[in-house]
């Protein structure tokens, strides 16, 4: 006859066999579906980036101004690369308000060139850019990835600016600098998506009436988007 204690000892191993092989499987499948990257799968050291870039303005209280152009850069490094963009106005709306942002004083537009009552500064001309020409430093410290709804995983990298350059206005144009923020999105091994934060600084001259210009420091904040590909 069979020992009763052997039995025991029988069910409880064919009990944990069977918890163990369930955990296996839920670890399998779990595995198959979250894709696991230990490296670095997108390099750009020396390599050419180059695509169109749409350049849109946020915060000129004067005018909605949308740009479009191109960039061009060489990575030197994984993190460092040397970038030159350019835009050309292809678009210019006036907002319809003058909001005092600029200057200490009320703010009038004058056709006539002269001084209206009650105004401390009469524009006879609403600052805007017509185009610019940038050259920049990008250092990118931050590569990352995240996963899809567990299927797929995307690598990205966060980048810093910092560079000069030269904007061209309705007054003629001054050197400006260049300070950014931005991500690019990698879709493959030769392209990516860019999405960036650039404030570009320089002083322009107003015409303020009475054959009077005055200075005035802009500081013209643009969200970027561009679609590069990346050679060779």
């Amino acid at each position: 006859s069979e020992d009763p204690s052997e039995s025991k000892d029988n069910e409880e191993s064919i009990i944990g066999s069977s918890a163990e092989e369930k955990a296996e499987k839920e670890t399998r499948s779990l595995r198959e579906r979250i894709k696991a990257v230990q490296r670095r799968v997108f390099l750009k050291k020396g390599r050419t980036e180059v695509g169109p870039m749409v350049f849109s303005g946020l915060n000129d209280p004067f005018v909605q101004n949308i740009s479009a152009g191109g960039l061009f850069g060489y990575h030197m490094t994984e993190g460092i690369a040397l970038e030159f963009s350019g835009g050309v106005s292809v678009y210019q709306r006036d907002l319809g308000t003058l909001r005092n942002v600029r200057f200490s004083k009320p703010v009038c537009i004058s056709e006539s060139g002269g001084l209206p009552k009650g105004c401390g500064i009469a524009l006879t001309n609403i600052p805007s850019q017509n185009f610019f020409l940038d050259g920049a430093l990008s250092w990118a410290p931050i590569y990352g990835k995240m996963s899809l709804f567990s299927e797929a995983v995307l690598h990205f990298d966060t980048y810093f600016l910092l560079g000069a350059g030269f904007t061209g206005t309705k007054e003629g144009g001054a050197v400006n600098g260049v300070f950014g923020i931005g991500n690019r999105i990698f879709l493959g091994k030769w392209n990516s998506l860019r999405f960036e934060l650039r404030s570009r600084s320089y002083v322009d001259k107003l015409d303020v009436g009475l054959s009077k210009k005055q200075s005035d420091l802009q500081n013209q904040l643009t969200l970027n988007f561009a679609w590069t590909w990346y050679f060779p």
